[in-house]
């Protein structure tokens, strides 16, 4: 029981006890702290920024953010943030168009789907949610549904 509690409860009230009295004592939201989470997501971006621009068509040809450190390890803490460094401006660009075509075919054919795929994407601002195996799934599921859905009305027209 002790450790459920402490584990589900304490541990969370804990870490965001910390985070909301950092921004409402003054100290606020520092983003030129690198050790703060905010800070660090700005720092990556940077990174990110600076390595694309340098190779702005392919980027980093599908490598992570980790080839940017000595130590070999790193996330880009957000979905579009590694589309971008991993494929460049033209692979974010494709990116965006298929999903904004995915949205627009989910919107008329499942709003409930449509609904679920604004919530990946606003979580994938600060996550990677298709790059892992769970996230591919959803993404290679939806776009077989839009495939399905084109099919069936090809051979209805025909």
């Amino acid at each position: 029981f002790f450790t459920g509690y402490y584990e589900y409860l304490f541990i969370p009230f804990e870490f965001f006890s910390e985070r909301f009295y950092e921004l409402f004592s003054g100290e606020g939201i520092n983003l030129d702290n690198i050790a703060s989470s905010e800070g660090y997501r700005i720092y990556l971006l940077r990174e990110i920024l600076g390595y694309v621009l340098s190779n702005p068509i392919y980027g980093s040809g599908h490598l992570g953010i980790w080839i940017l450190f000595e130590d070999e390890v790193g996330s880009a803490h957000g979905q579009f943030n590694d589309v971008l460094f991993r494929t460049g401006i033209i692979g974010l660009f494709i990116y965006f168009y298929l999903l904004f075509k995915l949205m627009r075919f989910l919107k008329s054919y499942d709003f409930s789907m449509y609904i679920g795929l604004w919530g990946i994407i606003a979580y994938g601002l600060f996550h990677e949610t298709f790059k892992l195996g769970h996230g591919a799934f959803v993404l290679a599921f939806l776009i077989g549904v839009w495939a399905s859905a084109k099919r069936l009305n090809s051979q209805n027209l025909e």
